[in-house]
């Protein structure tokens, strides 16, 4: 199950966007469920899904897919325990944290205990993901099937240390600029 067949591994090195909008939890726990029905069922069991899910005939759709989502964390990090490769729920979850500005504390702590990819591989597959994006660009410019759009503004960088010197060069006139495909 933890095998590169099954799309569990993420090359950080190897990192690309196709890889991210083709990730899905509910194909994960498909392809989990498949290849390891006993021990899907034994999650179930342990989460108490018989009792909670069984005994209820309106069962709530988050009620199912919350337990969907929990098996198949579990099973990530068994995975991730057994071949380190099968990461691909970790570099998704860490792609998250890593663009919501998450501390670094709470980054580290979730790697440890498996959640989470780890600083030195996430900045692998941003700098692989980030080399894609530019040459994407690059083509695109290249096509000449694409527009620009510049935008001027300006930023007033006050300091929050009293100064000895006065300096007037607070204000910084930037301009923005936009590409996109016609």
């Amino acid at each position: 199950m933890a095998s590169e067949e099954n799309g569990s591994h993420f090359g950080a090195s190897s990192a690309n966007m196709q890889q991210l909008e083709e990730f899905s939890i509910e194909e994960t726990a498909q392809t989990m469920k498949s290849h390891a029905p006993g021990l899907w069922g034994l999650l179930g069991t342990l989460l108490g899904e018989d009792e909670r899910l069984g005994s209820n005939e309106d069962v709530v759709m988050s009620d199912v897919e919350e337990a969907v989502n929990k098996k198949v964390v579990i099973l990530s990090i068994m995975m991730q325990s057994t071949n380190w490769k099968s990461n691909a729920l970790q570099s998704i979850i860490r792609i998250f944290l890593q663009s919501m500005h998450t501390p670094q504390n709470v980054v580290d702590t979730l790697a440890r205990i498996g959640i989470s990819i780890s600083t030195d591989t996430i900045h692998a597959a941003v700098k692989s993901m980030s080399a894609e994006s530019q040459n994407a660009m690059r083509e695109l410019g290249q096509s000449l099937l694409m527009s620009y759009a510049y935008d001027n503004f300006d930023v007033d960088l006050k300091s929050h240390l009293p100064v000895a010197e006065k300096s007037n060069d607070s204000l910084k006139h930037l301009t923005s600029s936009l590409m996109f495909p016609l």
